[in-house]
């Protein structure tokens, strides 16, 4: 059944596949000129006939920006320290509190400003209703 799944999206796959080892051809150029970001390392090419294989060797299938060593079973920390998932949960939940925070205060400035307008309109109404 997953094999069928992956067969029938073939035409997308390889698309993306094909596109994946242009933008890889352009960063190889890079590296060649000596133009490349710092420390950026060269991801493997895609093979676009052993795309749909489900194969868990396939070096496709591993995210070198993850830093994860193949060779030796080296893991990044943040995946596997409980500690400190807790901890960068606990980052992500104060930002996004902060950009509410941020927001609210946005907010309420404007909210503030347009009802001193409206306050100002109203008391030079009163006044010149008061001068007739």
């Amino acid at each position: 059944m997953i094999k069928s799944n992956i067969s029938g999206r073939k035409g997308a796959l390889v698309r993306a596949a094909t596109n994946y080892n242009s933008h890889r051809a352009k960063l190889a150029a890079m590296h060649v000129e000596g133009s490349a970001p710092p420390g950026v390392v060269l991801p493997n090419e895609i093979d676009l006939d052993s795309i749909l294989d489900l194969d868990l060797d396939n070096h496709a299938l591993v995210d070198i920006a993850f830093d994860w060593d193949p060779c030796n079973g080296r893991v990044p920390d943040w995946l596997t320290n409980s500690s400190l998932k807790q901890a960068i949960r606990a980052d992500l939940l104060k930002r996004r509190c902060q950009e509410e925070s941020d927001w609210l205060r946005l907010r309420s400035n404007a909210t503030t400003q347009w009802l001193l307008a409206r306050e100002n309109e109203l008391n030079l109404i009163k006044f010149w209703s008061e001068r007739k």
